[in-house]
Formats: structure tokens, C-alpha cells, sequence
């Protein structure tokens, strides 16, 4: 699959499972209003002035006038109280559903509304709903409405229907009962305030006839204690000509709610909110279209993964995100247009973490066939330098670097393999291949060829080893023990056996890679390289030798499981001076913990 057609994939699987899960499910719901409510935290939205006040049943009012429910006489002492100042209307937020056990108190209260000119009263009535059916309309089991007295009075329904988090952010604009529209308070308190009928066709309602009601943070309307009121305490001028709701301001009266912008806000406010809207048409616009918010930012997070390095891309990702919600937020302050921003921003941060997840699995799914396969051909320790550089690391050159070195050739083998079958060859040198690349890696060196039926080894490179002499040496050792179960069976099925001979040295060498672009070895070259070479052939079969140096930084080591014998000096090709030698014994019989040198 080619990396553009699994692109494409993740933006479409992304995108349709987004998609069903923004339209189809609650799934982004809860956090959606979570950022609905932020951003009517966050806004700057000024209302125009309001001619609205608020009337407040509140504890000053409660204590001084005694507990509630009050006597219908003292709503009438009100009303004769404010009449003089000629309100526009006079809104009430309080049920006036049951008659008074004096019938002289409500004919006295419809009097006294009725000194008001017509329709400038409003009452309220509410609704006893079923539980949403699936049909996803609401249906009423009883109507709640004002005395018979007041009848004759407009009234609206106060119903209020909680979003699932029990947040109150939509208004219920009205509803059908026995065919018949019941519209909400807050309709009629502007129809009688403004003397005209809303434009309907200018609200964006929902499946249930709610509209978003534009709470704004801060915004307090005028208010007023009942109390104060009634007792002549409030300035004329402050009432006069207004738009006057009445209702209970006091936790104890349980009207309550949570908004957007206020954890409790009392019914009477929220009512006071929606009126002002409705008055001066600020109404929200839902912007839609969130299948192309989503699809766009799910290709933008897939450009950020392809082009950008992790660090730059995830800046960007929060780049992106950031200046998608300063968008919504202005798009709400300037406009009262909402935007849906949860699903495009999962959208945004799910399409660039499956990509960068997904190139990482394949990366270590390339990165393991890798090690799997070249690991074959070269040393681990080589393959991870390859794979940790990259391609940009991998240039013609070495570096001079201190290291042991490690030769090996198999003795006698000529004369064995003429007795055995070219298959039967093959199989021999990989088995004694297989243990001297084991015995190598075990000690943390790195197999740098196969010669033929030799054997090429260096330690301290690429990567640096501890004492790196002493497993050089303890490598050679291992090698000859593990020879001796190959050489027995060799005996007993050709009558022929081989030998190992071993040659260690350690010096400064140029280590790197060696060769040409098109071919790279990675390899070790130099004096302390050929003298080990020489080493190895002047030893005898099942013979180690090594170098006056290695013997040197074996001592230093105290590695005393170590036995070697002092061999003199022999003259070696490519060396005007004699070189001291050491032999390293590896039979068990031969395993004295003690360094003998005979000099």
C-alpha cells in the first residue's frame, strides 16, 4: 500500500466515524456545551441598553413581609403602587393557579390589573410534560393556568427544559396543546411591551422549538426589592416607562438554575435575558456545516504529520487548534454565530496522532525486518549505529579509534572437505560459524568479516566496551572450548578433524566505512589490524596468541580466570623488530587462576 492511498484512508475512516459520532450520538455532546459555555465565558458581548427591571421576591423581601406565599393583597398593593408610573408592561413570574381562600383578594387583584392598559399584564402558566417520546416531540399531560378572575390577561408558559447536563441554554419559544400554539412568557412580555408580533422566521429554533437564549457574562439588570417597592423606597424615575418582571430571587424559593455564564441563576433573570434578546434580535445562528470544519482540520493534522518533524508538528497542531477556537469565539462576539468545536478538534489532533502512530509502527516494523535481515550479513552493534545515523550518517571514512582485534582461521579443513559433500561443507562452516558469531556478540564484539574459513572480529567499535582487551581474549577462549565438541564429531564421522588458530591484538586503528558509495564495509584498517593477522598465523592449531599489549591490559585488568605463558619474541612479516607473544591457555585442565609468565 503506497503511503498516499493510506493517507487517504485515515482521512476517510476519520472522517465518517467523526462524522457518525458528532451526528448520530452524544459521544461530543457534553464537552461540546462544556466549550459552548467557555466561550460565553471568554466573550466580550455587549447588550444594548434595556429598559428591563426586575422586581425581586428576595430575603430583604421575605423578612420584612413574612413568609411565602404571600396574600394576594399585597401583588394588588404592588400593582396600585407602580400603576402611577405608567409601565409599558408588567411581567409575572409568580403562579397565580390556585384561587384565594378570600374570593374578595383576586377580584381585588384582577382590578387592579385591569387599571393598566390592555395587555400590558402578563401572567405566567406552565405545561406538565410527558418524557420525550420517540417521535422527539413534546406532549403535554395538563396545563397549569391562571384563576378564572385572570383569564383575561395574556399569559405565556414559564417551562423550562434543562440541557442533559441540567444547564439551561435554549428557551422553550412555545408549544401545541389541543391545537392550539401556547406561547412562552417571554413572547408575550415583548409582544405587550413592543406592540408587535415577533418575527419568527428570524429565530433558529431545534426539534423541540427551543432557541438558544445569548446569556451575557456580567450582565445584571436593574433590580428591585419587592419590598422597597411596595414601601414607595424606589425612585419613580427608576420604573417609569419600563418593563417590569416580577419574580422570587431567593434560594429558599427554589427558582434556580445553572446558564452558561452563572452556576445559579434565578428563573426571573433568565427570563430577563431572553426578552432582551427577543426585543432586540440578538438571536444565535448555529453555522452548520461541521462536516467540512471536520474533514478540513483532519487533513490539516495529516499535512502536519507528512511535512513536519514531531516537535514543530505537534507546535503546529496546538497552533491550529488554538486559532481554530479564537475563530468560534469570534465568530460568537461579532456575529452570534456558533460554531461546533469539539468534533473538529478531535478531528484535528486524532488525524495527526494516527498518523504519526501509525508511521511509527510501520517505521519500527521496517526498522525490526531491518535488524532481522541485514543483522544476518553484519553485527547487531553495526546495525543500530546504521539505523540511530540514518542515511545522512552513513559516509565514506573512518575515524581513528583504540580497539582489539580478533582473527581467526580454521586449520586443516582443506584435507576434511575432501572427503564430504559440497552440502555437507557448507553445513560444517555454518555450524562453526554460528558458534564464533555467538561467542562473539556474548562478549560485545563486533563480527566485521568471513574470509573464506577465517574470521574477522573488533571490540571497542562501534560501540565503546569496557575493557574491551579482556573480551577479546575471553572470546578466543570460548571459541576454542566450543571447537572441541565440533572437532570430536568430526573425528568420529570423517576420521579428519580441524583446528582453530587465533591471533589478538589491540592498538589505534581506522574504523569506519570502508570502500565505496555504491558499497559500503564497515571495517577496521591499520597496523594494529595486520598484526593480529600475523598473530593468528603463527599459531598453531587449537593455539591463541596475542600481543605484548594485550597481555599488558589483561595484568591491568586483573582478569586472573585469564592463564597465558610468555612464548619469547618471533619476527612477523611487515615488522623490522621481533614481537613478544603471549599464549592464552583454554582447556579446563589448563585453568589455574593464576597468570604464569615465563620470561
Amino acid at each position: 500500500m503506497t503511503k498516499k492511498i493510506r493517507v487517504t484512508m485515515i482521512a476517510a475512516i476519520l472522517f465518517l466515524c467523526i462524522q457518525l459520532l458528532n451526528s448520530y450520538t452524544s459521544v461530543f455532546e457534553s464537552v461540546e456545551n462544556l466549550s459552548y459555555d467557555l466561550r460565553w465565558m471568554a466573550s466580550g458581548v455587549v447588550p444594548k441598553d434595556s429598559d428591563i427591571v426586575i422586581i425581586a421576591i428576595d430575603d430583604k423581601s421575605l423578612q420584612e413581609l413574612g413568609r411565602w406565599p404571600w396574600e394576594r393583597k399585597k401583588h394588588t398593593q404592588l400593582l396600585e403602587k407602580i400603576a402611577p408610573l405608567k409601565p409599558r408592561s408588567v411581567v409575572f413570574d409568580i403562579m397565580f393557579s390556585e384561587s384565594s381562600p378570600d374570593p374578595a383578594e383576586d377580584e381585588a387583584l384582577a382590578e387592579a390589573m385591569e387599571k393598566f392598559q390592555a395587555s400590558q399584564v402578563v401572567l405566567p402558566e406552565y405545561a406538565q410534560f410527558s418524557p420525550i417520546s420517540d417521535d422527539g416531540k413534546l406532549h403535554v399531560e395538563n396545563r397549569v393556568v391562571p384563576i378564572d378572575n385572570l383569564q383575561k390577561f395574556p399569559s405565556g408558559h414559564i417551562n423550562v427544559i434543562p440541557d442533559p447536563d441540567g444547564v439551561v441554554r435554549k428557551g422553550l419559544y412555545s408549544y401545541s396543546f389541543e391545537g392550539k400554539i401556547i406561547p412562552s412568557l417571554d413572547e408575550q412580555a415583548v409582544e405587550s411591551y413592543s406592540g408587535f408580533q415577533i418575527d419568527e422566521n428570524k429565530i433558529p429554533f431545534d426539534f423541540l422549538n427551543r432557541w438558544d437564549i445569548p446569556f451575557i457574562k456580567g450582565y445584571s439588570f436593574p433590580v428591585y426589592s419587592y419590598s422597597d417597592v411596595l414601601n414607595g423606597r424606589v425612585p419613580k424615575e427608576d420604573l417609569l416607562d419600563k418593563l417590569i418582571i416580577i419574580g422570587p430571587m431567593s434560594v429558599g424559593l427554589s427558582d434556580h438554575y445553572a446558564t452558561p455564564v452563572q452556576n445559579l441563576m434565578y428563573g426571573v433573570e433568565i427570563h430577563a435575558h431572553a426578552i432582551d434578546a427577543l426585543l432586540h434580535d440578538r438571536f444565535l445562528v448555529h453555522m452548520g456545516a461541521d462536516w467540512l470544519w471536520i474533514l478540513g482540520l483532519i487533513l490539516i493534522g495529516l499535512l502536519l504529520a507528512h511535512y513536519f518533524s514531531m516537535r514543530m508538528g505537534i507546535i503546529l497542531v496546538l497552533s491550529v487548534a488554538v486559532s481554530y477556537s479564537l475563530l468560534s469565539l469570534y465568530l460568537l462576539e461579532q456575529f452570534f454565530i456558533v460554531t461546533t468545536m469539539v468534533a473538529p478538534l478531535a478531528a484535528l489532533v486524532l488525524s495527526y496522532g494516527s498518523n504519526i502512530g501509525l508511521n511509527y509502527f510501520l517505521e519500527r516494523q521496517e526498522r525490526q525486518q531491518v535488524t532481522r535481515l541485514f543483522g544476518r550479513f553484519v553485527a547487531p552493534q553495526v546495525v543500530d549505529e546504521i539505523l540511530r545515523l540514518g542515511e545522512a550518517g552513513i559516509k565514506l571514512g573512518g575515524t581513528r579509534k583504540y580497539i582489539s582485534v580478533l582473527f581467526l582461521d580454521v586449520r586443516g579443513f582443506t584435507p576434511l572437505s575432501e572427503k564430504m559433500q559440497p552440502e555437507e561443507i557448507v553445513d560444517v562452516l555454518n555450524s562453526f560459524f554460528h558458534d564464533i558469531t555467538k561467542s562473539i556478540f556474548e562478549h560485545g564484539g563486533t563480527l566485521d568479516k568471513f574470509i573464506g574459513d577465517a574470521v574477522m572480529a573488533i571490540f571497542n567499535a562501534p560501540l565503546e566496551l569496557e575493557n574491551h582487551e579482556v573480551q577479546a581474549v575471553r572470546t578466543a577462549i570460548q571459541i576454542q572450548r566450543r571447537a572441541q565438541v565440533i572437532q570430536q564429531r568430526l573425528e568420529e564421522k570423517y576420521g579428519r578433524t580441524v583446528a582453530f588458530g587465533i591471533g589478538v591484538n589491540c592498538g589505534d586503528a581506522v574504523v569506519g566505512n570502508i570502500g565505496a558509495m555504491e558499497r559500503l564495509d564497515y571495517t577496521a584498517i591499520g597496523d594494529t589490524v595486520n598484526l593480529a593477522a600475523r598473530l593468528e598465523s603463527n599459531s598453531k592449531p587449537n593455539q591463541i596468541i596475542i600481543s605484548q599489549r594485550v597481555y599488558e591490559q589483561v595484568i591491568a585488568a586483573k582478569a586472573n580466570d585469564i592463564r597465558m605463558t610468555y612464548m619469547g619474541a618471533i619476527n612477523v612479516k611487515g615488522k623490522s623488530e621481533p614481537v613478544e607473544i603471549y599464549e592464552v591457555h583454554h582447556k579446563e585442565e589448563d585453568q589455574d587462576p593464576v597468570v604464569v609468565v615465563n620470561s
